[in-house]
């Protein structure tokens, strides 16, 4: 991947004569030198690192990226400007960043400056008998950042060191989710997640007010639903493999700047660790690390390397989701609209459960044409639930039905349309694709309500067409009280999956609907091929016609 090294400038410079240039530039070197090493809040010219999928701000006095811009026309702001994965304005928690750690306790301080040459970007940070190097470059995978600092002992005595690479990500309450069931995790609600050798932790902002840490790391990084932060150590000859001796995830509350007198949401860090590393004076170690930032998109995580697939959560069901995931890419690839595609896969989804579907119905159908019978039991039996049990099996034995045969189906498919649900809430193809009319943007809410309306509204009709042997008062909760919830539920989420919930309730009609009239055609068979002249069972035979 091309990429190229700009220093940001802030508008053009006056034409001087040659000799005043130079003593200007000598002038403006020194002023410039002593803000950056004086300790002044006066900032450096930022450098960029420009790649084909996203443009790198690198801020010198923090030694660390100060703005990640994703460079494709569809991952846009509100404002129409490039996203900027980077949420906070506070030089101590820059994208990216590197702290320097002593074992007799305590962070190293730091003072930075910036170069560039033809790799990339150079940072250079002293402080407290240290000289710290650091350079910045493009990698060939998408969303790539690869680091490589060197760390030299400049004092008197050994110490024992070792460097902490850090991504940090400031969410605002508004980004933390309702709380209100799935409204809770919603796509902008932010977590930490750390990979361990062999298995992956997800933590909550509210579960993370103490550090955790887990050792033998792959990658430490922050989340939400659609795009990641996520950094991995990388050695020169180890490559992939290598693992950080720790990782780390912390959220503290605080404002975007770092205040915490005032906090108005969490910042969640993530880090991973190096060994610790004793330097002799003149020693030095170096440490590799390479940062993904950008949307979870498949194949770009899996190119990334680092077990960074990991970071994209398709629940407890991950195949089938993934496998799911793939076939609506297939689909769209031939539609051209993922809001077609979406229901196109319902689709297909409800024709290859139409066999379950319709047994379930049936079972459903037929245990209702029971429930005469067992009203009666349940008041013959009131005070006795054991012979309450034994009269309602054989009423089941005799009548041949299974009372797990209307559930059984259903909970078959449970896998299937969980698997479903993850997919779609997870898929950031989804992000900011059009449906039609309304439908802007499949990841956001339904701006108008329309979808979840009709959600509701579908599954009232739903219900009352569905067969049931429940008591009067839990048929009217099912009927009333469901539909409401599922509305309310699905009020603030996005309007892909909405849309997946409107085919599904629709299409399960329709089943519905062609299941009855298949059963009462079934039914009323037998008496249309009944002979003329023939009695039917528990009827007196008439007298023949005489002539």
């Amino acid at each position: 991947m091309m990429s190229n090294f700009v220093a940001e400038t802030r508008g053009p410079s006056p034409r001087t004569p040659r000799p005043r240039a130079l003593l200007a530039g000598l002038l403006f070197g020194l002023v410039s030198f002593g803000l950056v090493w004086g300790g002044s809040t006066a900032l450096a010219e930022p450098l960029t690192i420009d790649t084909e999928t996203a443009r790198y701000v690198v801020r010198p006095d923090a030694g660390a990226l100060s703005a990640i811009e994703l460079k494709q026309a569809r991952f846009r702001d509100d404002s129409g400007n490039p996203l900027n994965l980077v949420s906070t304005t506070d030089p101590a928690y820059a994208a990216f960043r590197v702290s320097l750690e002593d074992s007799a306790g305590g962070d190293v301080p730091l003072k930075w400056r910036a170069e560039t040459d033809t790799s990339g970007v150079v940072l250079l940070g002293e402080g407290e008998g240290v000289k710290v190097e650091r350079r910045l470059s493009a990698t060939a995978q998408a969303y790539s950042l690869a680091s490589t600092t060197k760390v030299t002992q400049t004092g008197k005595t050994a110490r024992t060191l070792r460097l902490k690479h850090e991504v940090h990500h400031y969410a605002p309450s508004g980004d933390l989710g309702g709380g209100f069931l799935f409204a809770a995790h919603s796509h902008s609600t932010p977590r930490g997640v750390c990979r361990e050798e062999g298995d992956t932790r997800r933590k909550e902002h509210d579960k993370l007010l103490a550090a955790h840490g887990y050792s033998n790391a792959k990658f430490a990084g922050v989340e939400t639903a659609y795009f990641a932060q996520a950094v991995a150590l990388q050695g020169a000859e180890a490559g992939d493999k290598e693992l950080a001796e720790r990782c780390g995830l912390v959220a503290d509350p605080r404002d975007s700047r770092g205040n915490v007198e005032k906090p108005e949401g969490f910042l969640l860090s993530a880090w991973v660790s190096d060994t610790w590393t004793t330097l002799k004076p003149g020693q030095s170690f170096e440490s590799g690390a390479v940062l993904f930032a950008g949307p979870k998109l498949r194949d770009e995580l899996t190119a990334a390397g680092h077990d960074f697939i990991e970071l994209l959560d398709l629940g407890f069901f991950a195949s089938l989701s993934s496998w799911l995931s793939r076939l609506l890419a297939f689909i769209q690839g031939y539609v051209g609209n993922w809001g077609i595609a979406i229901i196109l896969l319902t689709l297909l989804v409800k024709l290859v459960l139409y066999p379950l579907t319709e047994k379930s119905f049936k079972s459903m159908a037929r245990m209702r044409e029971l429930k005469p019978e067992i009203d009666r039991l349940n008041k013959e039996y009131e005070g006795d639930r054991e012979k309450k049990g034994l009269a309602t099996m054989e009423l089941y034995r005799k009548h041949k039905i299974n009372p797990l045969g209307g559930c059984l189906p259903s909970v078959l498919q449970i896998p299937i349309w969980f698997s479903l649900y993850t997919s779609l809430s997870t898929n950031v193809e989804l992000y900011h694709a059009p449906f039609f009319g309304w439908l802007s943007d499949l990841s956001a809410p339904d701006p108008f309500f329309i979808l979840p309306l009709a959600l509701g509204a579908l599954m009232f009709v739903q219900q009352k067409m569905t067969p049931t042997a429940m008591d009067p008062a839990q048929a009217k909760m099912m009927l009333y009280v469901m539909p409401a919830m599922i509305t309310a539920f699905m009020l603030f989420l996005p309007a892909g999956l909405c849309l997946y919930m409107v085919t599904n309730s629709g299409l399960s009609m329709g089943q519905q609907k062609l299941i009855l009239v298949r059963q009462e055609r079934t039914n009323a068979a037998p008496s249309a091929a009944q002979p003329v002249g023939h009695a039917g069972p528990g009827t007196t035979p008439k007298k023949a016609r005489t002539h």
